[in-house]
């Protein structure tokens, strides 16, 4: 009986050590997470940007972009995002925040999903360029739920802004 206690004890005096490790494993993995996203939506305002050129050219259309599409996914047999709808939102990505010196940067530190919520949520291009909703999706942690209740059920910015603060029970938002 004896024993088991011993043997035990010795295993809880490493639980310190081991949370303290953990948490090391935890801190890189959202380092990771941040520095993959951050490629992946710099990737996107490049190829926006990209096809932004071409179209104002006149030289690629609809059907350009369905055959793009096609392309990238038999060369890379596995990737995902590569939809034309999804090719269309990467153009409007670039085209929305390309004159916005404050957002543009800000806008790649948010994900992919959160951002076409963002843009999917606003009924003008002055909704989509407003920097409240993106500084506030930096600064908390919110789920891409949250990010469309903010963005697309309530119209008025001040009810938004009230609405969110009885959701997430943050008060640090802006009055603007």
């Amino acid at each position: 009986m004896e024993n088991l206690v011993d043997k035990k004890n010795d295993k809880n005096k490493y639980v310190d050590d081991f949370t303290e490790i953990v948490s090391i494993i935890e801190k890189a993995k959202n380092k990771i997470y941040k520095i993959v996203n951050s490629g992946l939506i710099d990737m996107y305002w490049e190829i926006g940007e990209y096809i932004n050129h071409k179209v104002a050219e006149n030289r690629w259309g609809e059907n350009t972009i369905i055959e793009f599409s096609i392309f990238v996914q038999t060369r890379f047999q596995n990737i995902k995002g590569f939809s034309p709808q999804n090719i269309w939102r990467m153009r409007q990505f670039f085209e929305t925040y390309r004159d916005n010196p404050k957002l543009s940067p800000l806008v790649r530190e948010i994900t992919w999903s959160n951002n076409l919520l963002i843009m999917a949520g606003a009924k003008t291009d002055e909704d989509r360029k407003d920097d409240t909703v993106v500084e506030y999706a930096l600064s908390h942690t919110l789920t891409p739920t949250l990010i469309s209740e903010y963005t697309l059920k309530l119209p008025d910015k001040k009810l938004l802004q009230e609405k969110l603060a009885e959701i997430t029970d943050f008060s640090d938002m802006k009055d603007e």
